[in-house]
C-alpha cells in the first residue's frame, strides 16, 4: 500500500532499508498500544519510534544534483537528442497510444510527442528521471546513467535559458 503512493519508498536504492525501518517503527507502535491495554505504559517507545522515523526521513531525502561545471561551459544538449531519448525511453507509456501492456492510456495524461510537449514538463521529467530515478517505471526501457545525466544537463540548460528571459 505504501509503495503505490510514495515513490521514494520503492524508487530508492535503499528500498530494503526503508521497508525495514517502517516495519520496525510499526512493530514498536503496535507494542506500545498492546502494553498500554494491559495497563503498562512504555514511554521509551515514542523516542525510539521518533529516531526510526528521523532515520527514515534521512534515507529518503531528495538528493540534490551537484553541478560540477557552470552551465555556460557545458556542451549544449540539442533538442533532437532530447526528443530521441524521450521517444526511446518514455514513449512506450507516455504516448497517445501506449505500447506498454500495463497502460491503456498515458499515465498522468502525459504525452511526449514533440520537443514542446517535453520542454513543458521539464521539471516533472527531471524530478522523476534524474533526482528520484523512479522513471521509467522499474526502468523497463533500460535508461542508462549517461542518459539520466544528459537529461540533467538539458534541464540545467533549459532552466538557465528561462532565468535569462
Amino acid at each position: 500500500m505504501i509503495s503505490g503512493h510514495y515513490a521514494m519508498t520503492f524508487g530508492s536504492q535503499w528500498n530494503w532499508a526503508i521497508l525495514a525501518v517502517l516495519a520496525a517503527a510499526s512493530v514498536l507502535v503496535r507494542h506500545f498500544f498492546n502494553r498500554r491495554n494491559q495497563g503498562a505504559i512504555l514511554t521509551w517507545l515514542w523516542p525510539a519510534v521518533a529516531v526510526l522515523m528521523l532515520t527514515l526521513a534521512f534515507i529518503i531525502r531528495p538528493q540534490m544534483a551537484t553541478q560540477q561545471t557552470p552551465v555556460a561551459e557545458q556542451p549544449a544538449v540539442g533538442q533532437d537528442d532530447i526528443v530521441e531519448l524521450v521517444t526511446a525511453r518514455c514513449s512506450t507509456c507516455h504516448s497517445a497510444t501506449p505500447t506498454d501492456p500495463l497502460f491503456q492510456s498515458p499515465p498522468g495524461g502525459l504525452v511526449f510527442h514533440d520537443y514542446d510537449s517535453i520542454a513543458n514538463k521539464a521539471d516533472k521529467i527531471y524530478s522523476q528521471t534524474v533526482q528520484t530515478q523512479i522513471m521509467p517505471l522499474a526502468n523497463r526501457t533500460g535508461m542508462t546513467d549517461e542518459e539520466r545525466n544528459l537529461l540533467g544537463l538539458w534541464y540545467q540548460q533549459v532552466k538557465s535559458e528561462q532565468s535569462v528571459q
